[in-house]
């Protein structure tokens, strides 16, 4: 429900017409329906919300039925992906191991697709004038597979980590160096403001089209730095910091992905932001697993060292 207020905001489209860049209700209702799934009265509760934050705007533009049809899209997609995480891993499952985080990314990536298809598959049917009727099919089905694997992998993503156990951890160690915890977040986000506006500056300087979007990426070393050394949601968490402000800064006209067609640089940009992501979260998920074995080896050698004294 506290979406709806800024319910545009947080959706934008790059062109009047297109799928939204991140559908943001998608991210809340899969992280809702995975830590509820054992509650069906929330659940069903949660579903109608969504139907109707997201039907509501549609009456002003008398596309009731092609936003009802599209948004039972929305619903069959986020249950097919909250309920193959709970079959694979239970409402527990958390982003804390490299099996964990490819199965996130397998299963999101099955449930968008399946998405796609169904939405291309609607947007031909004559339901009203829906916002996408006008597309080819094959170009709403990849808008649309891109834009919710991107908002599940940039919000849904982090929120799980969060709601998972090891969200309290890294909570925990986060108020323990407040300071240092404040300066990684902002020295990302000053790399990756660096790197969105550096090849356009470059190209006013120069007289040269740097449309590279290479330089965008100067902020993962540091990611994937404080990503392996501080745990799978600090890892998630920056990851979304930095997709996020890419995918709004690239719909302000900044940086190496605004060369003048809106659909195609958000997908350009979705598509880097997938895989950079899926990185930060398996790189996050290894650096856990690393470490939880080796503090379960030295418990081990230090027992083992123990009952050897208590003989002597």
């Amino acid at each position: 429900m506290a979406t709806a207020g800024i319910w545009s905001w947080l959706s934008p489209r790059p062109e009047i017409g297109q799928v939204a860049v991140l559908w943001l209700p998608n991210a809340i209702l899969t992280v809702a329906l995975l830590r509820n799934w054992g509650r069906p009265v929330f659940c069903v509760l949660a579903i109608f919300i969504f139907i109707g934050v997201g039907i509501f705007p549609a009456f002003d533009t008398g596309t009731v039925v092609g936003a009802l049809a599209l948004l039972i899209v929305d619903i069959f997609e986020v249950g097919f992906l909250a309920f193959g995480l709970i079959l694979w891993f239970g409402t527990t499952f958390r982003l804390n191991s490299s099996l964990n985080a490819a199965a996130f990314g397998i299963v999101a990536a099955t449930s968008s697709a399946l998405g796609g298809v169904l939405a291309a598959i609607v947007s031909q049917i004559p339901l009203g004038a829906t916002v996408i009727d006008t597309q080819a099919p094959l170009q709403v089905g990849v808008a649309w597979f891109t834009s919710d694997l991107a908002t599940y992998f940039l919000v849904a993503a982090p929120i799980i980590a969060l709601t998972g156990r090891g969200g309290r951890h890294a909570w925990t160690g986060i108020t323990q160096s407040p300071l240092m915890s404040a300066l990684g977040g902002v020295l990302v986000m000053v790399l990756t403001f660096i790197g969105f506006t550096l090849p356009q500056w470059l190209a006013a300087q120069t007289g040269l089209a740097l449309g590279s979007g290479g330089l965008m990426l100067i902020a993962f070393p540091l990611a994937t730095y404080l990503g392996f050394t501080r745990g799978p949601v600090i890892a998630a968490l920056v990851g979304s910091a930095i997709g996020v402000s890419a995918i709004y800064a690239t719909m302000a006209g900044l940086g190496p992905f605004s060369q003048g067609n809106a659909a195609a640089d958000v997908f350009d940009l979705q598509a880097t932001m997938i895989v950079s992501m899926f990185t930060l979260l398996l790189i996050g998920a290894l650096g856990h697993e690393m470490r939880t074995r080796a503090a379960t080896l030295e418990r081990a050698l230090d027992e083992a060292i123990k009952m050897r004294q208590d003989r002597a």
